[in-house]
């Protein structure tokens, strides 16, 4: 049963792609646009590089906007979650990946929209942007694209077939859209290069800690002695395992399922385990903490701070490859319009 809905999505996949790959229902913004994507279910690391390449872009001289559709998020439609001075909305409406960029990224656009172009559209009128990047844009195929970077970790290989029987999106044959395939981690790069195409460029980047930060994402915080732990990602064990490397004391730990939206009960609870095991210190991921923050003078009250663990993307020599894409690229659009 499961063997045959899965056959029926693939090709309903299929015939989407090649709708796509004719340029059929395909709309342009005069910008570029850069998408950051993946053909898993499930976290592969998409955050810490949409940080990467937003400084990378700005240090270029770009005015970046980012574009995600918010996922969970408690709103509708085009949503302005950061002019690239100010917050503009809390979590609820923006969802806590696209809160968590606009809170580490000053001077970047933050927009929250599920109809892709309809957003691109809205912040380059508005906020003047001349570079777009799309978070978790692979799949969301309506806004032209001019650079595709896709993310392959351990679990893309490891479950290859497609929704329900395996966790991909759509099949590893879809890798030769991409112009860069990063591989996370412990995946080598001859396992994605039989499914990519002679002009993709392959990059290994593995995740760091970068250290601990406060509340407002962009203060520093010392890393803690003795902690609980709180988190709610679709792979806790990597946060728990990097604190632990990190030489933190986990007393205990709570989590919950990805994008976990936090009440009262539960940080009621959190600090029960502080107070039990006497630690005076709660440690989560940036994502949860962008949710946390409502808590903390609850914790605070009760003699407890919050700090978040900091992870970054480390791509070695393949920052190389990655700015030699993004210039041609700009590039290109600069010739476009110079001739014009």
């Amino acid at each position: 049963m499961y063997s045959l809905i899965g056959k029926i999505y693939g090709g309903i996949i299929n015939r989407r792609n090649k709708k796509f790959d004719a340029g059929k229902g395909v709309e342009r913004v005069n910008v570029p646009v850069i998408s950051v994507g993946n053909i898993t279910l499930g976290g592969t690391g998409k955050t810490p590089i949409v940080q990467l390449l937003a400084k990378e872009l700005q240090q270029m001289g770009r005015k970046v906007g980012i574009i995600s559709r918010g996922y969970r998020r408690r709103s509708r439609g085009v949503v302005e979650v950061s002019d690239g001075n100010h917050v503009l909305v809390d979590v609820e409406q923006s969802g806590d990946e696209l809160q968590l960029l606009a809170c580490s990224l000053p001077h970047v656009v933050c927009i929250a929209a599920e109809n892709r172009f309809h957003g691109a559209t809205r912040i380059v009128r508005k906020h003047g942007v001349n570079c777009i990047l799309l978070d978790d844009g692979f799949q969301h195929r309506q806004l032209h694209r001019d650079v595709d970077i896709v993310l392959v970790d351990r679990t893309t290989l490891d479950y290859p077939t497609v929704m329900p029987t395996g966790r991909l999106r759509e099949p590893l044959e879809s890798l030769q859209r991409a112009n860069i395939v990063v591989c996370m981690n412990n995946v080598a790069t001859s396992e994605v290069a039989t499914w990519c195409n002679d002009k993709t460029e392959i990059i290994h980047a593995s995740t760091v800690r970068k250290g601990y930060t406060q509340m407002d994402m962009l203060h520093v915080a010392e890393r803690p002695a003795r902690a609980v732990a709180v988190c709610g990602i679709a792979q806790p064990e990597r946060f728990l395992d990097s604190l632990r490397d990190d030489g933190v004391d986990v007393v205990a730990s709570k989590e919950y399922r990805d994008h976990h939206a936090y009440f009262e009960s539960d940080i009621a609870e959190v600090v029960a385990l502080c107070k039990q095991h006497s630690v005076h210190t709660i440690v989560s991921t940036q994502k949860d903490a962008v949710k946390l923050a409502r808590y903390e003078s609850y914790c605070n009250d009760n003699g407890i701070t919050i700090c978040a663990l900091e992870i970054a993307t480390n791509v070695g020599d393949g920052i190389t490859t990655l700015q030699s894409v993004l210039q041609s690229c700009l590039q290109s659009y600069n010739h476009e319009n110079s001739s014009q």
